[in-house]
């Protein structure tokens, strides 16, 4: 006669219900994946927003352009660019200045203006009378 053992290992699992928690609702919607409808929603918001910033981009090339075909027909009228930083003439020069604007100020002594940056204020361009 034969012996029949009977298996030995872990007792079967119990299953216990559990309380729904908010946590297990906030990971299911996480792991949800999006409808085609939800990509495609999303995507044509990144599309419109690149389109808005290409487009200040492009406005703002153009406003760069204007101001440096002025900057170039003002050399040839005398005028030197300025860059921001110490003056680049002798203090009781007479100058006139052209402010980042679009004003014109002067002739006055150089000493008289501020030849650092100071946002619309910034000198651009000069001209020794």
């Amino acid at each position: 006669m034969v012996e029949i053992k009977k298996k030995r290992g872990r007792p079967a699992k119990v299953t216990v219900e559990k309380k729904t928690d908010t946590r297990d609702w906030v990971e299911l919607l996480r792991t949800k994946e999006p409808s085609f409808d939800e990509k495609l929603g999303k995507l044509t918001v990144r599309i419109t927003k690149l389109e808005r910033i290409l487009e200040d981009a492009v406005n703002a090339g153009r406003e760069l352009h204007k101001k440096m075909e002025s900057l170039s027909k003002i050399r040839t009228l005398g005028w030197q660019a300025h860059t921001a930083g110490e003056c680049p003439v002798h203090d009781d020069t007479s100058v006139e200045v052209l402010l980042r604007s679009g004003e014109k100020n002067g002739p006055h002594l150089a000493c008289n203006f501020l030849w650092r940056e100071c946002g619309t204020g910034t000198i651009v361009a000069y001209k020794v009378l």
